[in-house]
């Protein structure tokens, strides 16, 4: 969902979003619940121009945008490809078979932190004490309980528990759309790989930028005074 002018909360350093955990930003620092009124910011010059066109064209008020079909995550099963972690190799083969062939659930007990993912247990062959280390969005966590963690926008910049991998950058604007309630499953590729992904993705969004741009041109000349 676009709003044009967005949603007008106050800025908390230097961002609109909430901080459940810290109960600020956002919504008087919370989830949003039944009868909630969010106030909408000031649109755009252009904004208005396109609302304007599309509420006098007498059809429905649809931009000329849209959201490809597979940039959204499977209804199903979402599919997320990995590259290999630290901690990986500490999984015997059967273990790293069966990681690969389930499909985890994301529990309620998710957010911007990190989704907890259910119906399957992961164990390593060898489980160690370790020390904390460096942790990023995109890694893969698996705790005593044998529920793996995915860790999300929010993580902390450390972590103690086993790195068994890590979701590739171009796949995690799709793992955030995911719900609770909703299956995942993890694909490994290369490094390699992941970096052509990357790439890709950059390339997509650059077209879709340059999109914008000329529509916006477009408008500011159809409406330009003669």
């Amino acid at each position: 969902m676009a709003i044009a002018g967005g949603v007008d909360v106050p800025v908390v350093m230097e961002s609109r979003s909430t901080a459940l955990s810290a109960a600020f930003g956002g919504h008087r620092g919370r989830k949003l619940a039944a009868g909630d009124e969010l106030p909408i910011g000031v649109p755009s010059d252009s904004g208005d121009r396109i609302l304007a066109q599309l509420s006098s064209s007498g059809v429905s008020t649809q931009p000329r945008w849209f959201v490809r079909p597979f940039a959204l995550p499977n209804p199903n099963v979402a599919v997320l490809r990995i590259v290999a972690g630290t901690h990986t190799s500490c999984l015997d083969p059967s273990e790293l078979s069966r990681f690969f062939d389930s499909a985890f659930r994301v529990s309620s007990q998710s957010d911007r932190m990190g989704y907890r993912l259910t119906d399957h247990q992961i164990s390593l062959e060898q489980r160690e004490e370790l020390l904390s280390e460096g942790t990023v969005p995109g890694t893969i966590q698996l705790p005593p309980d044998g529920n793996p963690i995915l860790l999300m926008s929010d993580c902390a910049p450390t972590g103690g528990y086993p790195r068994i991998g890590h979701v590739i950058s171009a796949d995690l604007g799709g793992a955030a759309q995911l719900r609770p309630g909703q299956s995942l499953g993890f694909v490994m590729i290369t490094l390699e790989q992941a970096q052509d992904a990357f790439r890709q993705r950059r390339q997509d969004l650059v077209k879709a930028l340059a999109m914008a741009e000329l529509l916006i041109q477009q408008q500011k000349v159809q409406h330009a005074p003669d």
